[in-house]
């Protein structure tokens, strides 16, 4: 009886020594692979565990019970719905391209061509986007055009496969990916674009180091500003 309680003990310690050692982070898609290669950059000993979604999708897992430590969103809408008394941090902003897979001669402005971005309706490069395009007074001409996706990784994937000629993407996608920038959009016309950080649990000793990684400046995020 001793034996098989001294067992039980060494698997709960195990267990929680196990639990204790994987960090969870739930990230917008859109700082995949720059986040993965900024976190493999530490070296670190410690288990980190990255779930990536739109950020719509995470904040609605977290509400409905998800288990994570530290979720980064790239919408102020989706940080407050996640965080009430939480500590949260501003950690990178980002800028909005028009995109294309090469060099075209038409024009994602007038001529009938289709353009991906985010869904408007709760995707933040989306929301964003239909921000821009209300303010530039172009969102009624080009509505019909627009090819909503569920999230900014997948904006990619349309433009890759030909689904699409444009796309709306985040710069820093448009320098992972090596797409062909066909113009910049002013980021006065919509919100910042800012990516929070909400601390679920006390932050590791490591997330300053992460936070100021270069690796995000070297694919095309900015201070927050």
């Amino acid at each position: 009886m001793i034996r098989l309680l001294a067992y039980v003990c060494l698997a709960i310690t195990v267990e929680c020594h196990t639990r204790q050692e994987t960090y969870t982070i739930y990230a917008a898609s859109s700082l995949a692979g720059t986040l993965d290669q900024a976190i493999e950059e530490l070296n670190l000993t410690s288990k980190i565990q990255v779930v990536y979604g739109s950020s719509s999708q995470l904040a609605r897992q977290l509400e409905a019970g998800a288990s994570a430590d530290l979720f980064i969103s790239a919408h102020d809408r989706w940080t407050k719905r996640v965080h009430t008394a939480l500590p949260v941090m501003c950690l990178w902003s980002n800028q909005l391209v028009i995109a294309s897979s090469g060099p075209r001669d038409d024009d994602p402005f007038t001529d009938n061509v289709r353009i991906a971005m985010g869904d408007p309706v709760h995707v933040p490069q989306g929301m964003y986007g239909r921000q821009a395009l209300t303010s530039m007074n172009l969102w009624k001409h080009m509505e019909h055009r627009i090819v909503p996706a569920p999230d900014a990784r997948t904006c990619i994937r349309y433009l890759s496969t030909g689904m699409v000629a444009y796309a709306v993407v985040y710069k820093s996608d448009a320098i992972r990916y090596h797409l062909h920038i066909h113009q910049p959009i002013d980021s006065d016309t919509h919100d910042p674009i800012r990516y929070q950080a909400v601390f679920l649990d006390p932050p590791p000793e490591w997330f300053t180091s992460l936070a100021n990684s270069d690796v995000f400046g070297r694919q095309g995020f900015q201070p927050c500003r």
